[in-house]
């Protein structure tokens, strides 16, 4: 195989067209999490993280 060879420009900027759309799909995912789920389960995450630091304290005091 030759050290360097002919790449057709027609591939280069289809590699870059699917990388761009995977990357803004990626990003779309990412902000519809974090608009429409994370608001949903922040307060059970929360609670659930007192109630990890309150069973914690306690078992700290015995």
């Amino acid at each position: 195989m030759p050290r360097y060879y002919y790449r057709s420009p027609l591939g280069i900027v289809a590699r870059w067209t699917m990388g761009t759309v995977a990357l803004m799909l990626f990003l779309t995912g990412l902000e519809w999490v974090a608009v429409k789920v994370l608001p949903v389960i922040l307060p059970f995450l929360f609670v659930g993280a007192l109630v990890v630091i309150v069973f914690w304290a306690v078992n700290q005091l015995r």
